[in-house]
């Protein structure tokens, strides 16, 4: 059980749960936003909640390729609007807000739906070395320049 912490535009977010610590955080840690419109996190400031380090003998095996690229398609609601997808293995992830990964691992069922688009990795405690480059064509641009990066996530 936890407290949630969002840095949006111009404010800092807090979702909290039942039954979390409601401790108000340091003034260190609640005025480390990043600047107002850039993407990207305080790198500087982050402090891993599970510190791990890779080993230096580790070596980067040969593996499959997954194609990371673009989907732009209509929005249904609105016939002005499209959205764009990051999309992994020609598939954009769907996450589902209601029921999120976590919970299907503690019920201990392995039946996720296909919009989630999971990848399985064959070995558990092992590391996992991801290559990610967007091959962009004159067909389908990205709409904008984005580095590829999960906010929140320990690399």
């Amino acid at each position: 059980m936890g407290t949630i912490w969002l840095y949006v535009t111009n404010a800092v977010s807090v979702f909290s749960y039942e039954g979390a610590n409601n401790t108000m955080p340091s003034d260190r840690i609640r005025n480390n936003a990043p600047p107002t419109s850039d993407c990207v996190d305080p790198n500087i400031d982050l402090i891993p909640w599970v510190p791990l380090n890779v080993s230096s003998n580790e070596t980067i095996p040969q593996s499959s390729r997954l194609d990371v690229g673009f989907a732009v398609v209509q929005n249904s609601s609105s016939q002005t609007q499209t959205l764009v997808q990051w999309t992994l293995d020609s598939t954009a992830t769907v996450a589902e807000w209601h029921h999120p990964t976590l919970q299907y691992v503690r019920g201990g069922t392995s039946a996720y739906p296909r919009s989630m688009n999971l990848i399985n990795l064959p070995t558990k405690n092992q590391w996992s070395f991801w290559v990610i480059q967007a091959q962009v064509n004159s067909i389908t641009p990205p709409p904008q320049a984005h580095s590829t990066h999960l906010h929140g996530h320990d690399f």
